[in-house]
């Protein structure tokens, strides 16, 4: 393991270790009151702030996966390319006739008529 990786892996134990007490409390402000005893103020307003913010969320308003991305994730590869053999043909079917489709209608196609179960 380089110095880089344990750096790496030293920072997000301490970031596990912090959010795991920061959500010990039901808000962001009582939070702020009880200060981790490893840190100094600001480091835990810092802290506080990061865990609250939308980028560090999954899904602020609501803790579901979105379908299509699960789906997508799953049968393509980093440089979204199909890995399913169906989802591809699909695909390629939808280019040889012109037509355009959305990846969630390709998906539905793939998926048939269950696909409806996972709709909003």
């Amino acid at each position: 393991m380089t110095v880089v990786e344990t750096m790496m892996m030293a920072r997000r134990t301490y970031h596990n270790r912090m959010h795991s007490y920061f959500k010990k409390f039901p808000t962001k402000e009582t939070a702020l009151l009880k200060l981790h005893p490893d840190t100094t103020e600001e480091q835990w307003k810092e802290l506080c702030d990061l865990f609250t913010s939308k980028a560090f969320m999954k899904n602020p308003d609501r803790d579901e996966i979105n379908p299509a991305k699960l789906y997508k994730k799953h049968y393509t590869n980093k440089n979204d390319v199909w890995t399913s053999e169906g989802a591809k043909e699909i695909y390629r079917q939808c280019e040889s006739e012109g037509k355009t489709y959305t990846e969630i209608e390709v998906y539905s196609e793939i998926l048939g008529k269950n696909w409806d179960m996972f709709a909003d």
